[in-house]
């Protein structure tokens, strides 16, 4: 029991730190904020004082926040010390996010902090640039950002809205698919591993027939249904969700089998389709049928609803993608590739939502990048 009350520990002051870092990045928690109180993180995670304690030390020592006696944690301003950064720099990075909201309400920020903290180690200095997708100066935009940088990496599935890219340094995407012709390397969770895990959970749950949700206009996406669709042994039922904007195309969706197992190549897909369910029932999907996500987005989202989820440390795959662009930095001409972060199976735990917990099904893995041929 020891050994588990200290994995509890461990685990407990990571999620506080990844946590308050991901808000912070995002702007929710802006410089001078003063942070959730200790009683408030213990709640949200489910954790002991001491290990809430823990968690703001990490951050602390990291120079995120300060703690001003007698009135409580603020986050520190970093103004001074990124304006030194910036003049010493040498070299540009800049990363696109579609809007505000996506720093907030996504991975994209777990990610960016990432991509941040590798940039500033490596001497870089990280700009933020907000472009929506639907944007029908996506492509101009772009090009035009890249004149200015040494690399830039997309947050986001930019590759449905662009048949050509052009930019004057590399590129990296997040979530996409398309190299096009050796300018953009792509990063994202491993489709073969994945389709791999979605199998054996299903195999174990003792389902025959898989209810299927493929998004054919994002790249990314048809490719794990790709991978599941070729993988998967037993019946499988297919259902094509072809508008994004739509919610009741997916609302539709017949879960009321409970011996189906049900697969989603997105997070946001299930969501839209598992809070109008609770909202109508009062009980969470996951706990009633055999559901499954790809990219883990309920874990780092607290507005989403709780899941198994086949999921990456974004923060991780931050520092992967960055690490592929100075990659190509350094060696000019370097081709561009496509690379997939093996996912680990997150299983929804009743009783244990409420404090925003997973438990992972399996020990963590070593972190190693799969690198497909272009």
């Amino acid at each position: 029991m020891a050994v588990n009350r200290e994995n509890k520990r461990e685990s407990g002051y990571r999620d506080v730190v990844d946590y308050l870092e991901a808000q912070i990045v995002s702007g929710v928690l802006a410089p001078g904020t003063r942070i959730p109180s200790l009683r408030r993180l213990c709640g949200k995670f489910n954790i002991s004082m001491g290990t809430a304690v823990r968690g703001v030390e990490v951050l602390a020592a990291r120079g995120k926040v300060e703690t001003r006696r007698g009135s409580g944690v603020y986050v520190k301003s970093h103004a001074a010390a990124s304006q030194g950064s910036r003049s010493s720099a040498r070299f540009q990075v800049g990363a696109v996010i579609a809007d505000t909201s996506a720093l907030q309400n996504s991975y994209c920020a777990h990610a960016l902090r990432g991509i941040m903290e590798a940039a500033l180690s490596a001497g870089g200095v990280v700009q933020l640039h907000y472009i929506s997708v639907f944007d029908h100066k996506l492509l101009p935009d772009i090009t035009e950002i890249s004149k200015r940088l040494d690399l830039l990496i997309l947050l986001g599935e930019y590759d449905w809205k662009m048949k050509a890219l052009a930019s004057n340094c590399p590129v990296v995407g997040i979530e996409m698919e398309h190299i096009y012709g050796g300018v953009c390397s792509c990063i994202s969770v491993d489709p073969r591993s994945a389709a791999e895990t979605a199998r054996d959970f299903y195999h174990a749950r003792g389902c025959r027939q898989v209810c299927m949700v493929e998004i054919p206009h994002l790249p990314v996406h048809w490719e794990r249904a790709r991978y599941f669709r070729a993988l998967w042994d037993g019946d499988l039922k297919v259902v094509t969700y072809r508008d994004p904007t739509s919610v009741d195309e997916i609302t539709g969706l017949d879960v009321s089998d409970p011996e189906v197992g049900y697969w989603f190549s997105s997070g946001t897909i299930y969501q839209r389709l598992a809070l109008p369910y609770r909202e109508a029932t009062g009980r969470v999907l996951a706990s009633e049928r055999h559901v499954l996500s790809i990219d883990g987005k309920s874990l780092v989202v607290p507005q989403y609803e709780p899941t198994n989820t086949i999921g990456v440390n974004w923060y991780d795959l931050g520092v992967a993608a960055f690490e592929e662009g100075r990659r190509r930095m350094e060696n000019p001409g370097a081709s561009a590739r496509r690379i997939g972060i093996p996912g680990r199976l997150y299983l929804y735990q009743p009783n244990e939502a409420k404090a925003g917990r997973r438990k992972a099904a399996a020990p963590e893995p070593v972190v190693q990048a799969t690198c497909f041929a272009s």
